[in-house]
């Protein structure tokens, strides 16, 4: 095999159920497991009903191929979990999300805006179909290290998007933009309302 898998799944654990997402190194491997941190409950989404929030944080993976994170589906509103991953050496992000819908719009905003303050690459894959009365759009698409669009998203049938990524690019766009390494995280301490 040459190639890096990730691949979703719905995992029974002794403590909860966890949506999560299986990383598969080039040898076939078992390079870990990422549990989705943040599961919404809302019309269309009632998934606490059914998960546990993971409590493992944001592992990074070392692979053949480089350093990767997850953020699966509404983990990417999150902005915490790709900073997290950014500053512990993600340099690509993997976004397989489920949304439906005419959300693409909000999706390719709030994506790219997370791979450009972080510069990383970042790749969502969306799923396609209809389903208990929702409508699956698709549209995944890469975009680079500045938030820029690498292919045009694909439609809403079945389809594979080769994107070529120099990962060499992250470390060189994040010595010019400076975002992570002018962090003043002293001035961060309280991230929560009062």
């Amino acid at each position: 095999m040459q190639i890096v898998l990730i691949c979703p799944f719905y995992e029974r654990g002794v403590e909860g159920d966890y949506s999560s997402a299986a990383v598969f190194d080039r040898d076939g491997s078992l390079a870990g497991i990422y549990r989705k941190n943040h599961i919404p409950d809302m019309p269309g989404w009632k998934e606490k009903f059914y998960f546990t929030p993971g409590e493992s944080g944001f592992p990074v993976f070392d692979t053949a191929y480089g350093r990767i994170g997850i953020q699966l589906c509404w983990d990417n509103f999150f902005p915490e979990g790709c900073r997290s991953l950014a500053l512990a050496g993600a340099e690509i992000v993997f976004a397989p999300t489920a949304a439906a819908y005419a959300s693409q719009e909000r999706w390719f905003h709030v994506l790219s805006a997370n791979a450009f303050v972080n510069n990383l690459f970042l790749f969502r894959v969306n799923r396609i179909g209809h389903d208990g009365g929702l409508d699956f759009y698709g549209h995944s698409f890469c975009v680079d290290p500045y938030g820029e669009l690498i292919a045009d998203p694909i439609g809403m049938q079945e389809s594979i998007l080769l994107s070529e990524v120099d990962l060499s690019r992250v470390a060189a766009v994040r010595k010019e933009t400076g975002f992570l390494r002018e962090r003043r995280s002293g001035l961060y301490q309280v991230l929560e309302p009062s």
